[in-house]
């Protein structure tokens, strides 16, 4: 028995030794670069694409079977222009797996990258054919440890659409990587449009499934995070998604999120968007929508929630909210806060920068209904339509401390506006009105009110008026009152005192303009056919 043990330990000992000759013979003999014709051979007769490998394919044997393919490139199929670089691809792999016809590779390095992806008119793309697994050859089952690319870069262009993006210093890294199963990524890049007018930072994490041969993709714990600076502007993006599955064309999500933040010159604006059941086919999509968003300026502080149902059209960027409901909050300095419900259908085709919309607002007492279209984003142009119940200024602007201090209506010459209102009842401090219609026309720099009808008490009003000067408000007027009893509005006057109008309380305002009245009733007297002309100034007004 011993003896037996001994031969066998010689036996072991003989065909290690072997082995170790038989390994440096293959080291010192055996040149992979040999085979870089029929690997450029195959790779044209396979693709129809040229490979060429300009640097020399090094080859290691211990501990495992070890590549070093060097500086290599791709053309495009059936052309000599180039579709991809790279400056090195390291891997290595198991040498007794390899028996068994099994595959089992360490982390494969690629340094360096570079492609240049395109998508046709007609949707094909000048890389579909590398995602079509020959079926006349057969594979071994493989696994690989992990895939890290560095220093890549991609060029992708839609010449349907005429967009090019370009993804800079590609740091990407993966999990273990085995056919049919899920793999884990990681990835740091720099996103911009070509040429550059834009450069998004963005992280992103998830875990995938994807087969290239069924064009599919099951994306779950899906991550990402982009932040850019342009012209003082600073934006931060994240998106998450549980889960969702893409299958040719069509997308299917049951939950996914987006948080928006940018800030531009001392404003802030924040969105975050959830959608549910969302699915779509090629670029249109369709869904449930929940939205928060709000804005913060010194000027103005707005809050708002929503919920919807909605399609989109990625292709021509046009988005439908039919049954768009929610409330608002808002804060200005020169009106009290303000809450509203609101229910609304919209129409906005982003390209041509426009939005439309049917709407039902309820603040208080207040039902406000319409409809209202708005042009140029940048500087928005609003053409409206709406019909009000019941306006209360009161509930809504804040009074002044002091009588005589004009309100800032600075915060107007923002906006450019032109429409009609229609008002059932307006109350403002001690006065109110009905019946009240006029057009209203607004710009940076005037606000004009014209064919202004409306009945006050026993009186029926119809003229002009407008606002200029918006700090310091310039108000003027043209007004006709078919009868007026003074006495309800300047307070009536002892017998035998002077019967001059005291108009105080136009001291606070700056007025220009003039009034004719049918019929004037003040105290005991009585007039016909009064004009009145308005100058403000540093002294009371009389008449």
């Amino acid at each position: 028995m011993r003896q037996g043990l001994k031969y066998s330990a010689y036996g072991v000992a003989g065909l290690l030794s072997l082995l170790a000759i038989a390994t440096t013979v293959l080291i010192t003999t055996f040149n992979p670069n040999d085979y870089k014709p029929q690997l450029i051979e195959l790779v044209q007769a396979k693709k129809n694409r040229t490979l060429k490998l300009d640097g020399d394919i090094k080859l290691a044997f211990w501990p495992k079977l070890g590549i070093s393919l060097g500086k290599a490139s791709l053309s495009e199929r059936n052309s000599r222009v180039e579709f991809a670089t790279v400056n090195n691809v390291q891997l290595s792999l198991a040498l007794l797996p390899l028996l068994k016809r099994q595959l089992i590779v360490d982390t494969i390095n690629i340094d360096g990258v570079r492609a240049n992806l395109v998508q046709y008119q007609d949707g094909s793309s000048n890389f579909d054919d590398l995602l079509i697994q020959d079926e006349s050859s057969t594979y071994p089952q493989f696994s690989i440890e992990g895939l890290k690319f560095t220093n890549a870069a991609i060029t992708f262009s839609d010449l349907a659409s005429g967009a090019r993006y370009s993804l800079d210093h590609i740091q990407l890294k993966t999990g273990p990587i085995a056919k049919a199963q899920p793999i884990n990524l990681s990835a740091d890049l720099f996103l911009s449009t070509i040429p550059a007018s834009r450069v998004i930072h963005t992280l992103l994490s998830a875990r995938l499934l994807i087969d290239p041969s069924k064009k599919i993709i099951v994306a779950s714990d899906l991550k990402l995070e982009a932040s850019s600076q342009w012209n003082g502007t600073q934006l931060n993006i994240g998106f998450n998604a549980p889960k969702f599955n893409i299958e040719n064309n069509s997308i299917k999500c049951a939950l996914a999120s987006i948080n928006l933040h940018l800030e531009k010159a001392g404003t802030k604006y924040g969105v975050l968007l959830s959608t549910i059941n969302l699915q779509g086919i090629d670029k249109l999509f369709k869904g449930n929508i929940h939205g928060e968003m709000f804005m913060q300026s010194p000027e103005l502080t707005a809050k708002t929630n929503f919920s919807s149902s909605f399609t989109a059209d990625l292709s021509r960027l046009i988005v439908d909210l039919p049954t768009l409901a929610g409330n608002a909050h808002l804060q200005q300095p020169t009106l009290a806060n303000l809450e509203l419900g609101f229910n609304l259908g919209a129409h906005a085709d982003i390209k041509n920068e426009l939005l439309s919309t049917d709407f039902n607002f309820n603040t208080l007492k207040t039902k406000l209904e319409g409809n209202l279209k708005l042009t140029n984003f940048k500087a928005p142009n609003i053409q409206m339509k709406l019909n009000a119940n019941l306006v209360n200024l009161n509930q809504f602007l804040v009074q002044s401390k002091s009588t005589n201090s004009a309100t800032d209506l600075s915060f107007l010459k923002n906006l450019h506006i032109d429409g009609q209102l229609n008002v059932g009842s307006l109350m403002y401090k001690q006065y109110q009105a009905s019946d009240l219609k006029f057009n209203i026309k607004l710009d940076a720099n005037n606000l004009e009110v014209s064919r202004l009808k409306l009945k006050m008490d026993d009186s029926q009003i119809t003229g002009n008026v407008a606002i200029s000067h918006y700090a310091t408000p310039l108000y003027t007027i043209d007004l006709d009152i078919d009868k007026l009893d003074a006495d309800k509005y300047l307070g009536a006057k002892p017998s035998g005192a002077s019967q001059g109008f005291n108009l105080e309380t136009l001291k606070a305002l700056n007025v220009d303009g003039s009034v004719r009245i049918g019929q004037l009733k003040y105290v005991e007297a009585k007039a016909t056919k009064v004009l009145i002309h308005l100058k403000s100034s540093t002294t009371k007004p009389h008449v």
